[in-house]
């Protein structure tokens, strides 16, 4: 009898250990720092060095048959160590989602980033700067939490994109986002050529969005034109191009028709490899300041 369970054991034990091994576990960093050359830059509105979007993070997944499960948690750090690097506080937090992906498409349930701001503010918008809310566009929830998300499987170059939050947490104030629901639809005509629509409607009228844009890339060029319109009378019209003049360097620069902090960023980036990307950056905003500003992005 000790025999047979003591060989039971090691099968089990044997089944555990191989089921463990499937389980792929990916940590990852990135250090983002940057040098503000006035006293208006920075989040704290100071010159001098500060943290552009550092993070933290650890990948999982497993895949079975038919489907596979991802599970992905990040969070931002201040890699200058002035901040207080609570980690796991709701504000600090930037991804935190389980996901299932099948030939049905991907769901997922959690803290992740909107279908509004994939489709738009970034897919066919001007968020492609290395610093510190340059050309960003937002003004509006770009992760929610407790949140339900959607994404189909590729439709003939179609794809469908569906939020719906709970009780979620935006991540700009922690105001509320509750009932927030989400749609987004891309079509990648060729290959250069991408369009893309989405709509809002949350808990009030600056929750309420559309947004409509388009990407075109050919060899070294990208260049995105888009569109944001909420029900509260606010308006976003965001032209950004990149030009890429080697497999290292790349220049940018984002205009924008709008009332938002960012209408105007200049950048050039120069990647030495596939961990360290140096940047320069210039926007100003509509209130008159100027942030020239530069910087490094490091990933582990």
């Amino acid at each position: 009898m000790k025999l047979v369970k003591s060989a039971l054991s090691a099968s089990i034990l044997a089944a555990a250990a191989q089921t463990a091994a499937a389980i792929e576990i990916t940590p990852y960093a990135g250090i983002q720092v940057e040098y503000h050359f006035d006293d208006q830059g920075g989040r704290d509105g100071d010159g001098g060095i500060d943290d552009s979007y550092s993070r933290i993070g650890v990948k999982a997944s497993e895949e079975f048959e038919g489907f596979a499960v991802n599970y992905k948690f990040e969070t931002g750090i201040d890699a200058t160590g002035e901040g207080d690097n609570k980690i796991l506080d709701d504000g600090t937090v930037r991804v935190n989602r389980i996901q299932i992906t099948s030939d049905l498409g991907t769901f997922a349930y959690g803290l992740d980033w909107t279908p509004f701001y994939n489709a738009i503010t970034w897919g066919v918008g001007s968020d492609r700067f290395l610093g510190y809310y340059s050309g960003f566009q937002a003004e509006f929830i770009t992760r929610t939490s407790d949140t339900f998300f959607y994404t189909s499987p590729d439709l003939n170059g179609l794809q469908i994109s569906a939020s719906y939050g709970l009780d979620s947490a935006s991540d700009y104030d922690g105001s509320t986002a509750k009932d927030d629901r989400q749609v987004a639809v891309t079509y990648t005509v060729n290959d250069n050529l991408t369009l893309a629509a989405a709509t809002t409607n949350g808990v009030d009228a600056t929750h309420d969005r559309t947004g409509y844009g388009m990407r075109y890339t050919k060899d070294a060029i990208t260049a995105t034109l888009s569109t944001q319109e909420s029900d509260d009378g606010s308006e976003w019209i965001n032209a950004y191009a990149s030009y890429a003049l080697n497999d290292a360097d790349t220049v940018s620069a984002h205009i924008s028709d709008t009332n938002s902090t960012n209408p105007f960023t200049l950048g050039y980036s120069h990647k030495y490899d596939d961990s360290l990307t140096v940047f320069a950056e210039y926007y100003d905003n509509d209130a008159g300041g100027e942030y020239p500003q530069v910087g490094i992005h490091y990933n582990f």
